[in-house]
């Protein structure tokens, strides 16, 4: 036993004891914050406390023989003094109240080797200079929240862009919105060229604790490098705007959580009802509908935001008029086919099917649809939100002056499976195939199995293989492996291959870069198109013209606060955009001059496109409109519609 107290002995009172503490508190520091995953929320050992207990304890054994020989004594009663000294030196470290010169001369004075006295002198400072970091740093942390307030009110009436939650997805629109900002910028403007000064714009991330800091340290360190403004503050509590303050406001409430979603919203609309505030809720959730729908705000915009509605709105404004461009020519059939599959019949599958539906209808070209989805209650599922898209009235029946589609349902197919296999040979007219199946691993896998077996097929009369699109979530892994629309229409090819260098031709949507966006979601030009659509639906309901101030305010309200008006004045704009695209101009001549079987003519591509429209957001046919109901009178061929109706389409 006393060979191993002097063995214990010899190692704590060695000279490069506490320098071995010191060294080995980094090492553990490091391992800890970039090897060791915690799955626990509240981590006791973090990288910041390590560094202080190691640097304490190397504090002790540091003074620890120093204290032993001031006190010149070997007993064991006077050990006890020189253990609770050395603590007390250590402790005094962290508060700036260490007297380092008067330690020093006593390390001269105890030590006769001078290689002892030199290392004591420089192991010394060194304990002297960290210690009191450390206790800043601790200091410091307490003030974050006043110096986020300073840095926001210094911020002055810089457009400031509040973030609920800092996340993938935030994170990406915020550095979107940083890259974006112009503080200066030149652009030619009806022919001349224009200076513009704007102020920068400010990202603020509220709820950024200590908590999770530890768990999104990546994503915290990226918000950093945006120098965006980390209030440690609930968002409830920040008072981010007075009344008649002018600085513009737009507030992102992006989150999993979708309750705390409805709290965040619910104070914004509340306390910030002002000129130049905005407000997006990004939320599919039918509560925040109703919450948006129920709210009383005056001044500020407020609209509730489908993620993957509004991806699957931007992507065929951006890109739709490639599905006509590419559609296939039929031998005996005067009209060209758009034959697309539907993979997965989830959030963004559905979307994709009922989007397609009016998209897709423009004269000279037919629509079919086979939708594939391993729930055998698919097909049902489907018809009772829409019970009329799917009824034997209107699917795969074509009526003069109405939408014309052919939806299949597949329901109970798994795509593993040989069935699928049989089943997607057996449509040999494929002209786009959307995989929409969940995580970014299966979208992609099941897209490279279908392209194997497409190609193989035989596609006749004429061989072109489908255009392949899938979700993919990981921007990094979207970029290298996609091809592009452009790179296909001029028949090039692009993106990754197989091993025989044949390339796969994945086009890929959905990624967080291309859709966390300032293009797709702020300045967008499908909303200003909508926008724009809804003043001249007001202006027609008003008899005024369109730069009426009664108009515009009606207008802004309308949209910005009612879903159906938004959503509907959207839909419009892409498919009015569609059919310039294509080259199909409206005539010129007043409505007044032109006969009941012109103004029919000229109505049937807008109210063609509105019928399908209608019943994919489940309305139906009613003698009276009922919104409640969903039934709509003008849910007709267009040539039974009135003058009045003829005249809105």
């Amino acid at each position: 036993m006393d060979s191993l107290l002097s063995f214990l002995s010899g190692i704590i009172f060695n000279k490069w004891f506490p320098v071995i503490l010191f060294v080995l508190t980094f090492v553990l520091a490091i391992i800890e914050k970039m090897v060791i995953k915690h799955k626990k929320k509240k981590r006791i050992l973090t990288p910041l406390r390590l560094i202080v207990v190691g640097i304490f304890l190397s504090a002790l054994f540091y003074f620890l023989p120093l204290i032993q020989r001031l006190l010149r004594t070997e007993t064991d009663e006077m050990w006890g003094w020189a253990l609770l000294n050395s603590v007390q030196y250590s402790l005094r470290l962290f508060v700036l109240d260490g007297e380092i010169l008067w330690m020093l001369d006593r390390a001269e004075e105890l030590f006769t080797d001078a290689a002892t006295q030199q290392f004591y002198i420089i192991f010394g400072s060194i304990l002297y200079f960290t210690a009191p970091i450390l206790t800043f740093g601790f200091v410091l942390s307490f003030f974050n929240s006043a110096v986020a307030n300073i840095r926001y009110w210094f911020s002055g009436l810089c457009h400031t862009h509040v973030f609920s939650e800092l996340n993938e997805k935030t994170l990406a629109l915020a550095t979107d919105i940083i890259k974006q900002s112009k503080v200066i910028s030149l652009e030619k403007i009806d022919g001349k060229w224009k200076l513009e000064f704007s102020p920068f714009d400010v990202v603020v991330f509220t709820e950024i604790t200590e908590n999770v800091i530890e768990e999104n340290l990546d994503l915290v360190e990226d918000a950093r490098m945006l120098d965006a403004i980390l209030f440690a503050k609930d968002f409830d509590s920040i008072k981010f705007r007075r009344k008649h303050s002018l600085r513009p406001l737009s507030f992102y409430i992006i989150s999993d959580d979708e309750q705390k979603k409805l709290r965040h919203a619910e104070v914004v609309m509340k306390n910030f009802d002002y000129e130049g505030v905005e407000l997006r809720l990004f939320s599919a959730d039918i509560r925040s509908e109703l919450l948006m729908a129920s709210s009383d705000v005056q001044y500020m915009r407020a609209i509730r935001i489908d993620d993957i509605q509004t991806l699957v709105y931007h992507n065929l404004y951006t890109h739709g008029k490639m599905l006509f461009t590419r559609a296939r020519a039929v031998q005996g059939d005067d009209d060209r086919i758009i034959s697309a599959v539907i993979v997965g019949l989830g959030q963004y599958g559905t979307e994709m099917l009922k989007a397609l539906t009016w998209f897709c209808q423009l004269k000279g070209y037919k629509l079919k649809i086979n939708a594939f989805d391993s729930d055998e209650k698919a097909e049902d599922k489907l018809k009772f939100m829409c019970p009329e898209l799917l009824d034997q009235e209107h699917n795969k029946k074509y009526t003069e002056g109405d939408a014309y589609y052919e939806i299949t349902i597949h329901s109970g197919i798994d795509v593993t499976s040989p069935e699928f296999r049989h089943k997607l040979e057996d449509i040999t007219d494929i002209t786009y195939v959307f995989v929409c199946l969940g995580t970014d691993e299966i979208n992609l896998q099941t897209a490279i199995d279908i392209r194997s077996i497409c190609r193989g097929m035989n596609f006749t009369p004429f061989y072109q293989e489908p255009d392949i699109e899938t979700v993919v979530y990981d921007s990094k892994l979207a970029k290298p492996i996609s091809t592009t629309w452009e790179a296909l229409s001029e028949e090039g090819e692009a993106g990754v291959t197989n091993f025989k260098g044949e390339f796969h031709n994945i086009l890929i949507t959905g990624d967080l870069d291309s859709f966390y966006s300032v293009a797709t979601l702020i300045d967008s030009k499908l909303i200003d198109a909508g926008f724009d659509i809804q003043i001249g639906y007001e202006s027609l309901l008003e008899g005024e013209t369109r730069d009426s101030k009664s108009v515009r305010h009606r207008a802004e309200r309308c949209f910005w606060k009612y879903e159906y008006n938004h959503n509907s004045s959207i839909a419009k704009a892409i498919h009015l955009k569609l059919r310039r695209d294509m080259g199909y101009v409206d005539t010129d001549e007043p409505w007044d001059r032109l006969t009941r079987e012109e103004k029919i003519v000229l109505a049937n591509p807008e109210h063609i496109r509105w019928n399908a429209y209608m019943r994919t957001i489940g309305y139906s046919y009613g003698e009276r409109r009922n919104d409640l109901a969903k039934k709509h009178p003008c849910l007709l061929p267009t040539h039974k519609l009135n003058e009045k109706d003829l005249r809105k389409d």
